[in-house]
């Protein structure tokens, strides 16, 4: 993919990520999680009510909130809110 990283230890082959930035840790690089393989915080597959439970737990928490889960921070900025119900709402039911 042109990033100068093998895929054999590429957290996104297929895409250039030369950082191989992965924030919520879950080996999949952050240029690969978007749309609904973003949404599936529990990674079933599928967008789908264990997603938003785990969302909603932490719905109005930060990061310096105990129990924070960088899973469900889908916009990165370390605050649970309403754009990440949005977000998460819009992929719903959808398999990735």
């Amino acid at each position: 993919d042109g990033d100068h990283v093998a895929d054999c230890g590429d957290n996104c082959p297929g895409l250039a990520n030369a950082a191989q930035d992965d924030f919520d840790g879950d080996g999949t690089g952050d240029a690969c999680e978007t749309g609904a393989r973003l949404c599936d915080a529990d990674l079933s597959g599928r967008v789908a009510g264990r997603d938003l439970a785990l969302l909603g737990l932490l719905f109005g928490k930060s990061c310096s909130s105990t129990g924070f889960d960088k899973r469900v921070d889908l916009t990165r900025d370390s605050w649970i809110y309403g754009d990440h119900l949005a977000l998460l709402a819009s992929f719903f039911g959808q398999p990735h």
